[in-house]
């Protein structure tokens, strides 16, 4: 039965592996790139040494937005006839306008919200009856180590570094067709298979770090060298291009196939549009790169249908061939219905809005690598930690079951008005999110049952909360629930509260209060004098830890901010002395305040001051009440940890905290302390929280310490055994609660934690110890 039941297990979980997922983009939205291949406009020459016809783009894009489309695909060197340049038989450039071109068509692209993948080299390398092909520097290229390494270098890493992480770049792609030059295919000249793959691992691999977090992907001939079943193999696989050349990060982000009805059989054997996704048995997205945009006959298939059928079956998009119509297999004319079909069916997955996205990036995602725990976890490496990890590429999943949650330590009370959920497919249909001050007593900030994935962004009026919990209770599909990212982001605590300022310019409408309206076309304006103010009542006390100021062309180059809790007394935290307008981010150390001032010294210009938007940020104000801390030792070795500080002495100075007790000595891997010895020999002066210290008594007594509640951090090495302590917090009530271990430490940081009482193992069944308890340290083993 165990057996059995092991298999059933085993498929499943194949079978989920199995599913194709479409592409996030950068700035968390999942599309469907639906689209057409251009596929150039000067055969090899598009980014050679010409300036490219802006004119001419323009309509292509415009041509193929107005269809529905959002993709373009578009080929670069093409045959290596003009572009990268030679220098005895090696690659040494760029030609002289390759760069200026990519960004002008990727910047028309990003102005229609339109997305490209410039696809690099073709087979058409040694198809040497083309004009300018040199048979010689291309297998050199290909075939030899200094030949790839020439290619990268002066071509393929300039080009993409240049370009960097722009919005409309969709991906790199390395090659179209690259198996029609080897064992496969059709040019006259060939080299092996084996090259191809050492060239795509190479290639790969240096763009990604050249360019962390840019995409790269490969144009197949056929699902013949992409997949493992009906008695082929995956070439492009992750293990199959790391043998090939070695380079560990040189792998695929996604595949990208072609398919014609060209061959044999019953034409679809190898076909994605009578096998959804999911059967080709891939792990990772799939997007059909080029198909014939008339569509297929024997057997008939429309247009429309071709591109019906790959969104249904669940790829990652759909490109048909070719916007010039030029060799029979149709043009834009044939593709428009089915565009049109899908971005009015699907026009939530269809348009795109890019423009958003580097706004966004701007905020402060206060959720960002905070403690997660969650009710269960699939099998496998979607632990809950990935949906703060602030890559939309990892996830959280599930374990297949209706009732499950996730909740988000912030760590602090901050003031918050957004949160948004990043779905992955297994989406959750029915669900409420709450937030928490204390972890005990909860307010429900949005309920849905009709849940439909993708990005849920869900505004409220500013609340405090340190914590975030999603209760899911129906999910959407039959898998469980997954979750890319959930960021949480602070409001802004001066929106729309009382302003003052010293002078108004006069005549223009730049009154006080447009420079905290939100809008970032409205400003305020001074006269045209240095000595000029502004204040801001934010109308309680907070804990404010950042400002940002949006100025307009007349900026400050010098000016001070200052704070208050009652507009009497005022404590300057910020100088500016060099300032160059645009945007200034102002980070200070958490500082209690009702009133925010700022006091202009230096204008710019001959003009006042003028201000878009003055922002603040920060946390609920907590006036925190002394406690006292009682610690028993025993007699002999003690494992102890603290949480409070010192009220006297401001630092939990040894010396201090132990006097008159009979300790023999205090230590851990800073240092010891010994009484009745020179101080100038102890090397550990202070207990710190959230750090573990060992204590040898002469004699039982009890430690008692009166303080400030602190919040110490679990502080702890990269690796190997470490003591650590009680993690610590702020909130009174909570403040001697024992926590447990599981909130902080799992498979992918901890080996083992144990004190005098028991040990704690991740996934244990049987541990002697679960919760991390106040006035006791730990042994931890990374």
């Amino acid at each position: 039965m165990k057996k059995v039941l092991y298999c059933i297990c085993l498929c499943v979980c194949m079978q989920l592996q199995t599913i194709a997922q479409r592409i996030t983009l950068p700035n968390g939205t999942i599309p469907f790139f639906s689209g057409i291949n251009v596929a150039w406009r000067n055969y090899g020459g598009d980014c050679a040494d010409t300036p490219i016809n802006v004119a001419d783009w323009t309509k292509v894009l415009d041509d193929v937005k107005a269809a529905g489309g959002n993709t373009v695909r578009w080929w670069l060197f093409v045959n290596a006839s003009q572009v990268p340049k030679f220098t005895n038989g090696y690659v040494s450039g760029l030609g002289t306008h390759t760069i200026i071109n990519v960004q002008a068509v990727l910047d028309l692209a990003l102005e229609r919200n339109m997305m490209v993948i410039p696809c690099l080299l073709s087979f058409d390398m040694l198809q040497t009856s083309q004009w300018g092909v040199d048979e010689a520097n291309n297998k050199r290229m290909l075939q030899t180590d200094a030949g790839i390494k020439a290619c990268i270098d002066n071509a393929i890493v300039p080009l993409v570094t240049a370009i960097g992480n722009h919005p409309s770049l969709l991906c790199w792609e390395i090659f179209n067709e690259p198996e029609g030059m080897t064992e496969f295919g059709w040019t006259p000249a060939r080299v092996a298979m084996t090259d191809i793959q050492k060239f795509v691992n190479r290639a790969a691999g240096a763009i990604h770090t050249a360019v962390p977090g840019v995409k790269v992907s490969n144009g197949s001939w056929n699902m013949k060298v992409l997949c493992n079943i009906l008695g082929h193999k995956n070439y492009y696989s992750d293990t199959e291009l790391r043998n090939a050349g070695g380079v560990q990060n040189g792998i695929l982000d996604f595949y990208m196939v072609h398919y014609y009805n060209n061959d044999g059989g019953d034409n679809t054997h190898h076909s994605p549009f009578h096998h959804n996704a999911a059967y080709w048995g891939l792990n990772k997205p799939i997007i059909v790169a080029e198909y014939s945009a008339h569509g297929f006959t024997n057997p008939n298939v429309s247009a429309t249908e071709c591109y019906k059928r790959v969104y249904e079956g669940n790829y990652a998009g759909a490109l048909s061939w070719t916007y010039t119509n030029h060799d029979g297999h149709g043009g834009l004319a044939d593709a428009t219905p089915g565009l049109t079909y899908l971005e009015n069916a699907y026009p939530n997955d269809i348009n795109i809005d890019l423009d958003n996205s580097n706004e966004e990036d701007k905020r402060l995602n206060v959720a960002l690598h905070k403690m997660v725990t969650v009710s269960s976890t699939e099998a496998g490496n979607n632990i809950a930690n990935n949906i703060t990890d602030g890559d939309k590429t990892t996830r959280w999943a599930s374990v297949y079951a209706d009732q499950q949650w996730v909740q988000i330590d912030l760590e602090y009370v901050f003031i918050i008005s957004e949160i948004s959920l990043f779905w992955e497919a297994a989406y959750g249909k029915a669900y409420k999110v709450e937030i928490s001050e204390n972890g005990v007593e909860w307010l429900q900030i949005f309920d849905t049952t009709t849940g439909n994935g993708g990005i849920d962004k869900i505004t409220f009026t500013h609340r405090a909360a340190r914590y975030v919990r999603i209760t899911c209770t129906s999910r959407a599909t039959e898998w469980g629930y997954s979750l890319f990212e959930v960021e949480v982001y602070q409001s802004n605590l001066a929106l729309n509260r009382p302003v003052a300022v010293s002078s108004t310019e006069a005549g223009f409408g730049n009154i006080a209060s447009n420079i905290n309206d939100s809008l970032k076309t409205t400003r305020w304006s001074s006269s045209y004098t240095n000595a000029q103010w502004l204040t801001i009542d934010l109308q309680q006390i907070y804990t404010i830890d950042r400002m940002q100021i949006l100025w307009e062309a007349a900026y400050g180059s010098q000016y001070t901010i200052a704070i208050s809790t009652d507009s009497i007394i005022w404590n300057i935290i910020y100088t500016e002395s060099a300032g160059n307008g645009d945007e200034d981010t102002v980070s200070v150390s958490d500082n209690p305040a009702r009133y925010v001032r700022w006091q202009g010294i230096q204008r710019a210009t001959d003009f006042g001051y003028s201000i878009f938007e003055f922002e603040v940020y920060g946390k609920k104000h907590v006036a925190l009440q002394p406690v006292t801390q009682t610690i028993a030792l025993q007699k002999g070795w003690n494992l102890i940890s603290v949480s409070v500080v010192d009220s006297v002495g401001g630092a939990n100075a040894i010396n201090r905290i132990f006097m008159g007790m009979d300790v023999n000595i205090v230590k851990n891997a800073d240092g010891f302390w010994k009484p009745n010895q020179p101080e100038q020999l102890n090397s550990l002066q202070y207990i710190e929280p959230g750090k573990g210290y060992l204590v040898y008594m002469n004699a039982a007594e009890n430690l008692t310490i009166s303080g400030i509640p602190c919040r110490g951090e679990l502080l702890f090495a990269p690796t190997g055994w470490q003591l650590i302590g009680y993690p610590c917090t702020d909130v009174g009530e909570l403040l001697f609660v024992p926590t447990p271990i599981s909130n902080y430490f799992n498979t992918t940081n901890c080996n083992m934690i144990k004190n005098f009482d028991g040990f704690w193992v991740p996934n244990g069944a049987i541990n002697s110890i679960e919760n991390f308890e106040s006035g006791k340290g730990y042994f931890l083993k990374k």
